[in-house]
Parts: C-alpha cells; structure tokens; sequence
C-alpha cells in the first residue's frame, strides 16, 4: 500500500453542493473533517472587521506567509 500525505485541500463552490463535494471526496481518501481556512500551503487567512468612517462594516482578509519564509530561511541556514 502506497500512503502518501496531503495536507491541504480547499473546496470551492454553490454552498448548497459544499457537503457533497466533501462527501464525494471522503469516498476515495481518509480525511479530517473540512473546517474554517485558516493555514494553506503554508499560508496564514487571517479574518478582520472593522468599520469605515460611515459606520458601515468592512470586511478584510491578510495572507501572511512570515512563519512559512522564517521556515525556509532557518532550514537554509541548518
């Protein structure tokens, strides 16, 4: 048997087919259950909100991929 470890997926689409779609595929691979993105391929999704000076909501996401360059940089220097 041939194990090979995956460690991200990301599933996209009509919200109404989003369980099918992890449904269809748990049939062919053992997986954890799917959760909020927060860590992909070695990318931090951090989520804000705040407010404009209007008062109306804002809604922001960062992509931050410092720990992942620390990574590299550290395992270049071992």
């Amino acid at each position: 048997m041939l194990n090979v470890y995956v460690d991200d997926f990301k599933l996209s689409g009509p919200e109404a087919n989003i369980k099918q779609g992890w449904d269809l595929i748990k049939q062919g691979l053992d997986i954890e259950e799917p959760g909020p993105l927060k860590l992909y391929l070695g990318c931090s999704h951090d989520y804000f909100e705040t407010k404009d000076e209007k008062g109306n909501l804002v809604r922001s996401r960062s992509y931050n991929q410092e720990e992942f360059l620390r990574s590299c940089v550290q395992r270049y220097m071992d």
